[in-house]
């Protein structure tokens, strides 16, 4: 709290994310509930689902791009009110209904996602330079936290707007591009205090995404290709596992009626613990896993994993604490891992290296999730969170391994 109040920068920075996570979260829902009103929806919602996914595949280049631009305060400003334009233009067409506007608006999603991605990397810099290194972590852990509380927040009440205007999908996509304008007009007003450390465009031109690679080994404490290769191997199989377990959750309590529970009281209360244990654990920073290094905090999250997976279907009370535990343990890693970004990595690079990460971490989402639900489909509950077990354990057997070479 004491960064809050006493740090300019940082507060105007966490209201404008606030605000941008808000939006985010009225936009995704409104769109897929836009989407499954057409003949085809199946095909339009698993066409969104993929146009959601483009902005982080190709985040490294908007890392890069955020890397190389001069004036970002200015261009932070900017692209938030960009956001608001794109999302005024989606609430004009919204009103329609076709396959070209479809397409518009999955376009202007498109977009917006990708402006979101070159905001992140022109803010990392002004963090860098505004918090010393030893709150890293405990802003990181309440921007997360606040992003958590706000999509938590915007889906029901994106839901509530859309049943008192009677389904108006215009003006819930002007209630998400206010956001974006209140999120810049926050930003304009503290523009005096978004400071970065500035370098000439000839210091930032050298690098590249072979710079990145570099600069990613290093972070990661790897001396080696093959023991980078190795971790990035992991951390890409880690999401594959962690993508099937939200579906798992939703399949599983199919059969809830045994532990005397509803489906929707379930799966409701499944959501609950695992966004309660997230917002914790982004929020209390000091705590036993603060000096965790990244692979422990790693081996520890699969050792959890394991567990879950082996009681889910089987003991519920225990596989509601474990996952508690899981999602709170889970909320240390993005906070963690930015924090070593800034100590270690140039301020000319920490769009890139930082976009590089997030590509990282969710090249592995989208074939988890269509995995193991098509293997829950073909065979059992039961089977399929088995097979996330073995495979958890090859991956914590492979990443203890690599752990105790250096």
């Amino acid at each position: 709290m004491n960064l809050l109040r006493h740090n300019k920068t940082y507060r105007s920075l966490l209201s404008a994310s606030l605000l941008n996570a808000l939006g985010a979260s009225l936009m995704n829902l409104v769109f897929l509930v836009y989407a499954s009103t057409y003949a085809h929806a199946k095909f339009y919602i698993s066409l969104s689902a993929i146009i959601m996914i483009l902005p982080i595949l190709i985040a490294p280049y908007i890392g890069l791009l955020a890397d190389r631009s001069q004036h970002k305060a200015a261009k932070l400003i900017e692209a938030s009110w960009a956001q608001g334009l794109l999302y005024v233009l989606s609430a004009i067409l919204i009103t329609q209904k076709s396959v070209i506007i479809f397409v518009s608006l999955a376009l202007i999603n498109l977009l917006g996602d990708c402006l979101a991605q070159y905001k992140d990397g022109l803010r990392s810099p002004m963090i860098q330079k505004n918090i010393s290194e030893e709150n890293l972590q405990q802003a990181f852990g309440t921007i997360q936290s606040v992003s958590t509380i706000m999509t938590i927040v915007g889906q029901p009440l994106g839901i509530l707007l859309l049943t008192v205007t009677n389904q108006s999908y215009q003006l819930v996509s002007l209630a998400n591009a206010l956001c974006y304008f209140l999120s810049g007009i926050i930003l304009w007003r503290s523009r005096q205090h978004l400071t970065y450390l500035f370098l000439k465009s000839t210091a930032i031109a050298k690098h590249s995404l072979a710079d990145a690679f570099q600069q990613l080994k290093k972070l990661l404490g790897q001396d080696d290709d093959k023991g980078f290769f190795i971790l990035l191997g992991v951390i890409i199989s880690i999401n594959f596992v962690f993508a099937g377990i939200g579906p798992m959750l939703d399949l599983t309590m199919l059969d809830s009626q045994r532990w005397g529970l509803s489906y929707s009281v379930a799966i409701m209360l499944l959501n609950v613990v695992f966004s309660t244990g997230l917002v914790l654990g982004g929020l209390l920073t000091k705590d036993i896993f603060q000096k965790f290094e990244f692979s422990n905090l790693l081996l520890l999250i699969l050792l959890l994993t394991i567990s879950f997976c082996l009681t889910l279907n089987r003991i519920l009370p225990l596989a509601i604490l474990l996952l508690f535990m899981l999602s709170y343990t889970i909320a240390k890693i993005n906070p963690k891992m930015q924090a070593l970004l800034m100590a270690n990595v140039p301020s000319e690079k920490l769009g890139v290296v930082g976009g590089s990460i997030q590509t990282i971490a969710a090249i592995g989402v989208p074939l988890g999730s269509v995995c193991f639900i098509f293997l829950t489909n073909l065979t059992t509950a039961n089977l399929t969170l088995n097979v996330m077990a073995i495979l958890t354990t090859l991956i914590f057997g492979i990443l203890l391994s690599n752990s105790k070479r250096h």
